[in-house]
């Protein structure tokens, strides 16, 4: 900064005042434009961190939160399971819980919506599988599973072979144990690229074994 100091002080002679030449004044700029390019990107860095952190700060707090709420439920579900379903957009669990407490069991579909990206919940007080005048309740939203990565898959004696509820769905009802459920989430792909994700095996402790 000195140099540059130097290069724009004007030094007085015997003829009058002395100016800077117009090299001067262009190496001075340069240098300017150099160091302010310099600053400007260590400002976008910064600033793109913080949005990436931001943005998985929130995706963590999403899968952690939805987690906790799908697998306090599915673990009191009852023996059978009432239905389930996994197909290209879409994955649906039906079972019985008491969920209140009360000693009736409600039963409660989850349905997983990969266009929608949202994993949302229907309630029947009565225990019935007839939703369409229940309320739908969102559990987490910014889903980013894809077909290959469903969100429930079902097993039975075995962690190692699951059970295919397309095929041998009536297997799947009677015979899952363990529920393991897979949530990947990413509120913004674009400003956080990397899902957050969690996976759970949920031991069903109403079932029989």
């Amino acid at each position: 900064m000195a140099y540059i100091r130097g290069l724009l002080k004007r030094e007085k002679g015997e003829k009058g005042e002395k100016g800077t030449s117009l090299v001067e004044v262009l190496i001075v700029a340069v240098m300017m434009v150099v160091v302010l390019g310099s600053v400007l990107a260590i400002i976008e860095t910064a600033m793109n961190n913080y949005v990436f952190q931001t943005h998985q700060m929130d995706a963590q707090d999403k899968v952690r939160n939805a987690d906790q709420i799908l697998v306090k439920e599915i673990r009191q579900a009852e023996s059978p399971l009432l239905s389930v379903a996994n197909y290209s957009s879409i994955e649906i669990l039906v079972f019985k819980a008491d969920l209140n407490n009360d000693g009736t069991a409600e039963a409660i579909q989850l349905t997983v919506d990969r266009y929608a990206k949202k994993v949302t919940k229907k309630v029947n007080l009565t225990g019935q599988m007839a939703f369409e005048n229940s309320q739908s309740q969102l559990i987490v939203e910014d889903l980013v599973n894809t077909s290959g990565e469903p969100v429930f898959t079902y097993y039975g004696t075995s962690l190692t072979q699951p059970l295919d509820p397309n095929n041998y769905q009536d297997n799947v009802i009677n015979m899952t144990k363990v529920i393991r459920v897979w949530l990947r989430i990413d509120s913004d792909t674009a400003k956080a690229p990397v899902a957050a994700e969690n996976q759970t095996f949920v031991k069903l402790r109403n079932f029989t074994y």
